[in-house]
């Protein structure tokens, strides 16, 4: 989800950007309580902004004859009555119609005299930390140079007044990372329309060329458009009409953001026509219990043939009298959710980007509140846009394993996509090696309908953890047909003494892997040589068994 966001009709090439946004002044910090918005000049010469236009619709206030922003200089933009309380700041100047800048988030657009876009950026309080969230603090752009990208250059003011107007912002310079220019999803207007949604400003000199974009199964592109206000939206217009019920796969190359940085190795995605009605959507996994200063998330799964699009589900939860509430969307613009794919729902996705393993990032969304869920007891109710459960999950933290201790951060996930949401057999705490939780990718304790017996096995038997990138670590996998399977690993020398205590009394999943690096218990390197791995595995139900084999280790640098 795209938070705040900045863009140009000419790339990088902007005379006069937004800086600073006061759109919810009250409860005030230690400014006066006005909305006013920021205006810098980065262009290195004198800047005329008679004519031009700042607003959120379709009719922009217009800056009056005689705004002149000299070369790096400063401006703060708000309503006449708010002159007098921001001059003591810096320049100020008033103007008719100023912008009604929601508290809640919304669009501000910077045109140029001719009423072409100069400069838009898009607000949302998620920026915010929760703390500065209720009011009297301003949005700051962190990186100048770097106005055209939406890849998170927009923060919290951290003056000590709640914002800086009129002087230069002193948040700390972050220039957007290359590698995280990507193509998050698609979606279709039509049968003949897909649009393709980039977490960055895409250069439009290299987004135009037709031959960028594959489709599988082929369909010939015939134009494509970039979108404004933000240029983060690539349309392409097809020869041939898309057949219901397919799913296409997208590859975008070759092309660059705003700051002509590649397109990451996330550079593919899926689209279809969706199905206009949200079955075989399940609850899939919850974790309702986050440690201090973490966040909630809950995850779906398509457990249907066709694809889905979110903005025809709803989430809540029951009041004491159990009736249906605190109802939220799962998403205000469009997106699928293909067969077999899982998406999670966050307040707060940069907690749960560090708390877990992301294996698919675009599949974690984040959304402006989650219902209330109690960590003993509670109900997750889906439902659809006519308020018709989908499916409902009523949990109890008795569903963990009675090994984990510390339940904090750790989800609870459904073993069994298929079978029924409310069977609490059905459930069981999220394995360690997942990091205890598994959003927007398959369970950890997911079954398969597979048979098989109980494995522990290595891979690779011989390994080099000589810093070469080929076969550095040796991994432990592990396939088994029960949930709650608890291992111990140690790792002995051919004299029999432990050398590593690489796991103990570990939560497993139904498979994963645990790895050593060659190192033992205090951080040192283990010489060439062979090693017994020796691992333990016991079950709630009693069973034990031991596993060992042996591996070698093989280091060039001894």
């Amino acid at each position: 989800m795209l938070i705040l966001c900045t863009q140009t009709l000419s790339g990088q090439g902007l005379k006069v950007v937004i800086t600073e946004i006061m759109a919810d002044p009250v409860p005030a910090v230690a400014l006066p309580p006005e909305e006013y918005i920021e205006l810098t000049n980065i262009s290195g010469e004198r800047i005329d902004l008679s004519g031009w236009g700042l607003g959120t619709g379709r009719n922009p206030a217009i800056i009056p004859d005689g705004v002149v922003l000299e070369k790096d200089s400063i401006i703060i933009i708000c309503g006449k009555q708010s002159v007098t309380h921001l001059q003591v700041y810096s320049r100020v100047w008033g103007i008719e119609r100023f912008p009604t800048l929601l508290n809640d988030g919304d669009t501000l657009i910077l045109y140029d005299r001719d009423s072409a876009i100069h400069h838009a950026v898009s607000y949302n309080p998620i920026v915010m930390p929760a703390h500065k969230r209720d009011g009297g603090w301003s949005y700051e752009l962190v990186d100048v140079k770097a106005a055209c990208s939406i890849l998170s250059n927009w923060i919290a003011s951290s003056n000590t007044l709640g914002g800086s107007p009129g002087i230069p912002n002193n948040s700390p310079t972050s220039i957007p990372d290359p590698k995280h220019f990507s193509l998050l999803h698609a979606y279709t207007l039509d049968s003949m329309n897909i649009i393709l949604v980039f977490n960055d400003s895409v250069d439009t000199a290299s987004a135009r060329l037709r031959e960028r974009y594959i489709l599988e199964p082929a369909i010939p592109i015939n134009d494509v458009f970039s979108l404004s206000p933000f240029y983060n939206l690539i349309r392409l217009e097809l020869n041939d009409a898309m057949e219901p019920g397919k799913i296409y796969n997208i590859t975008a190359r070759d092309l660059q953001n705003c700051l002509q940085e590649p397109l990451s190795a996330f550079n593919g995605t899926k689209t279809g026509i969706p199905h206009t009605f949200p079955d075989n959507i399940i609850i899939n996994e919850i974790m309702n219990d986050p440690p201090p200063g973490g966040s909630d998330y809950f995850e779906i799964y398509n457990n249907g043939d066709k694809i889905i699009d979110l903005k025809y589900i709803r989430v809540g939860n029951r009041n004491s009298r159990a009736e249906i509430s605190s109802v939220k969307p799962l998403g205000e613009s469009t997106r699928y959710l293909f067969p077999g794919d899982h998406m999670a729902f966050t307040t707060d996705l940069a907690w749960v980007g560090n708390k877990y393993h992301l294996k698919a990032p675009s599949q974690v969304i984040t959304i402006a509140s989650l219902p209330s869920w109690p960590n003993e007891t509670g109900n997750i109710v889906l439902l659809d846009t006519a308020m018709k459960v989908i499916d409902e999950l009523k949990y109890n933290e008795n569903w963990h394993s009675e090994l984990v201790r510390i339940r904090d951060g750790v989800s609870l996930e459904k073993i069994n996509p298929r079978a029924e949401t409310q069977d609490k057999n059905n459930w069981y705490s999220a394995a360690m090696h997942s990091g205890y939780g598994t959003p927007g990718y398959q369970n950890s304790q997911h079954i398969s309908n597979q048979i098989h017996d109980d494995e522990v096995w290595p891979e690779p038997s011989l390994f080099s953890p000589d810093g070469d990138g080929i076969e550095e670590d040796c991994e432990i996998k592990y396939r088994f047909q029960e949930t709650g399977t608890i291992a111990t690993i140690r790792i002995f020398s051919r004299n029999g003494q432990v050398l590593r205590h690489l796991a103990n009394n570990v939560l497993c999943g139904r498979e994963g892997k645990f790895s050593w690096d060659g190192l033992d218990d205090k951080g040192k390197k283990a010489g060439p040589g062979i090693y017994i791995i020796s691992t333990d595995v016991f079950q709630l139900t009693g069973k034990t068994k031991r596993y060992r084999f042996a591996v070698t280790l093989a280091n060039k640098n001894f």
